[in-house]
This record gives structure tokens, sequence and C-alpha cells, in this order.
């Protein structure tokens, strides 16, 4: 397809059942712009691959690739360096795109990432909880960071595939929660991003899924991968941040990620000692966990028990399950 204004990625794995209602919520539409559906096989052990070739003779739009398991990010990645769409939106199988007319885009036009509106359901289609940007548009993306709530999700924005090319922005593969860092580098390398209130995405909220699942070891990985996005960042920031801007942008971002880790670990009951290890890390790599003001009230309350002695132990007994 030569000439492409979107190009809708979609990485497979373990997912057939969810592979025809994923696809339809794209095709059903009528988009007011040539796109492209990129399919991107990971490896699936299921009939994933099967189901989108059967799904790819019926719409010409639809390309599929298939590769050995590299992860979400991998497959993200894969999707990216074959896209030839002008912007790129990630869609997971189990989700559903909510289609507008993109009228949006016009006003957007020269922003290099464009934050929407998304909303969580349960499997039946009812409703679980909504995320709701606020409408600004052209703000650096340090600057969009620091003033507004930001979904770390990919799934809620569209980028500028030339912007993601031309600063190396690809996701790191076999890493979980793997947005939060993609994410990071992104709005950190954005001069322009905008944010509008409607809603793009519905967000299908599967237990099954390796993030909400209740295996512990899968938590546990979970946990882990955290730890090291937190320590992925933090060098990131050492290497690239210069000014105060640029500090109190990464500091943020870590100090969030810092109290859900550390909020996660004592729920999963990893080893206190691992915990307050983790813990003095970010506070002597300058992150700001206890003076850092939270979006979230929660998360505000936290950081003033984590501050009190023996304070990870009683919590333990409180929220460890």
């Amino acid at each position: 397809m030569k000439h492409c204004t979107l190009s809708i990625i979609i990485p497979m794995y373990n997912v057939k059942q969810h592979l025809s209602a994923c696809i339809a919520s794209v095709t059903e539409q009528r988009l007011p712009f040539p796109f492209e559906i990129i399919m991107v096989d990971d490896g699936s052990p299921d009939d994933s691959l099967e189901v989108a070739q059967i799904l790819a003779k019926q719409d010409p739009r639809i390309r599929v690739i298939s590769q050995e398991n590299k992860g979400l990010g991998g497959a993200r990645n894969t999707g990216i360096t074959h896209a030839v769409g002008k912007y790129i939106l990630f869609l997971d199988a189990d989700d559903r795109l909510v289609l507008q007319d993109f009228s949006f885009l016009e006003k957007a036009e020269g922003s290099q990432i464009i934050q929407l509106a998304s909303e969580n359901i349960n499997p039946d289609g009812g409703f679980v909880s909504h995320y709701s940007p606020p409408t600004v548009w052209h703000l650096k993306g340090r600057d969009f960071w620091l003033l507004y709530p930001v979904m770390p999700s990919a799934c809620n924005k569209i980028y500028l595939r030339k912007f993601l090319i031309d600063n190396s922005l690809f996701f790191k593969e076999h890493l979980l929660s793997e947005d939060i860092e993609f994410n990071t580098r992104a709005f950190f390398h954005a001069q322009a991003v905008s944010s509008y209130n409607l809603i793009i995405q519905q967000f299908v909220q599967t237990p099954n899924s390796i993030t909400r699942s209740g295996n512990l070891q899968s938590r546990k990985k979970l946990y882990s991968d955290l730890c090291k996005i937190a320590t992925m960042l933090i060098q990131y920031r050492n290497k690239n941040a210069d000014g105060k801007t640029d500090f109190l942008y990464f500091n943020k971002i870590v100090s969030d990620l810092g109290m859900g880790l550390l909020n996660m670990g004592i729920k999963i009951g990893i080893e206190t000692s691992d915990i307050n290890q983790m813990k003095q890390y970010l506070i002597e790599k300058g992150i700001p966990l206890y003076s850092q003001k939270y979006d979230n009230v929660g998360k505000n309350i936290f950081k003033r028990i984590l501050q009190l002695p023996y304070s990870i132990e009683m919590l333990k007994i409180v929220l460890h399950r």
C-alpha cells in the first residue's frame, strides 16, 4: 500500500478466540482514509496464525507477519518496521477499536504523539472504568507529563511513524509493562504532544492476562520486570537529562513507578530485604519517593506510611495476599 494514513499493529499470541472480533472492530467501520492492519504472529502455539491468514484473505488491507517469539514489545517492533502509514496505532488482539471520524488528526497535524481517551470493559462488555485526558494541542512531551496525569499504555495513543523511526523508539523485548519504559522515552523526545478526550479503544479486562493474573509466578515476573524498568529509566535519565525540567520529568515517572513497585512487592510477599534494597536504590539515585506529590491519593498515603519504622513489615501483615 503506497499511500496509507494509519497502520494498525496487532500482535498475536494465544489469542485466536479474540481475533475475529478485534478485526471486525476495525473493518466494519469506515475510516475516511487509507489504512492497513498488520497482524504479527509472535510464535503463537495456538491457531492464531491460521485465523489471521483466513481474515487476510477476506480483506486486502490486512497483512500477516510471522516470527519467533519476542514478546509483545518485539511483535510491536516488527509491526513498526513493516508499517507504511503516516501514523501508527497499537491494538491488542483482545481489545476493541472504537472508531470515530478521526477529524482530530487535522487539528493535531504536526503532533508526534496524540493521546486519546479509553475505557476498560469486562469480557461481557460491561463498563469497568475509563481514562479521560485533557484536550491540549502541541505541547512538549516532558511538559505534558509534568502537568497532566498520563496513562502509560501505548494503545490509547497514535504515534507519528517518522518520529518513532528517527528517534529509534522501539519496545524492549520480553519485558512486561514495557509501555512505561517506551512512553517515558517517547514523551521525552516529543516536541509536540496533543491530547483529545475522545475514546479510541476499549480494553477488555480478561482475568487470565499476564499483568492481571493471580498466578504468583506471573506476578513475581512482573515485579522483577518493573524493577528492571526503574533501573533502565534512571540510567536513561543520567545519560540524557539536561536541566531541571528533564530531571523533574524522569523523577516524577520513576517515583510513581517506584511507589507502585514497593506496594506490589509487599502484596505478593517479596522478601523484606529485597524491597528495602530497591527502596534504598531509588533514594540513592535521587528519586524523590517521599517528596513527590502523586496523582493517586492512595500513593500519597502509602508514602507517608512507608517512612515509619518497620513499615514494610507492618504493611506485609495488612496487605500480603
